[in-house]
């Protein structure tokens, strides 16, 4: 059976920013692909929640290091939640560009937990992905559309989507 090989790659600084674009792109040319845009709403109630002890990570600088590396774990998940509805098979190769330095084993854990929810089956390579990788393309025209012209290509997450899955 073949593989499904995906892309996941960010445009912005930090998660907790608005209009910080994470996408998951097919590595073909499928045209498969899926997006998050940080908006502030969402933004304003995790930090607030988590400024309050509500999450399991602590006020601290690691605890909101672990909150951010949790926050793209879960939206990657709720991508593929989406995807899941066209993707064919279960095994996957997930090519992560390394915007987590460091942190590549808790962001496999998160994902072999959430993805096997959706009876997937993952693999993981995290490598700097090129400039002309659809994934990098797309996060960062994503980011970029201020008018909302690619609205259909994001899907949407509500705080409280969130919330389920940081207490």
């Amino acid at each position: 059976m073949s593989q499904n090989i995906f892309e996941i790659d960010v445009s912005g600084q930090d998660i907790l920013d608005e209009g910080y674009t994470l996408v998951v792109a097919e590595n073909k040319s499928s045209g498969l692909l899926l997006g998050f845009k940080m908006q502030n709403s969402v933004i304003s109630q995790i930090t607030y929640s988590w400024r309050a002890g509500t999450y399991r990570y602590a006020n601290s600088k690691k605890g909101k290091t672990n909150l951010r590396v949790r926050l793209y774990c879960i939206i990657i998940y709720k991508i593929f939640c989406e995807l899941r509805k066209v993707v064919v098979g279960r095994k996957i190769l997930l090519e992560i560009c390394r915007d987590f330095d460091g942190k590549e084993e808790q962001i496999k854990q998160n994902l072999l937990f959430f993805l096997g929810k959706l009876e997937l089956e993952p693999e993981f390579v995290f490598a700097k992905l090129s400039k002309e990788s659809i994934a990098d393309k797309y996060a960062y025209l994503l980011s970029k559309d201020t008018q909302n012209k690619f609205k259909d290509l994001l899907v949407e997450i509500k705080p409280k989507e969130f919330e389920e899955l940081l207490i």
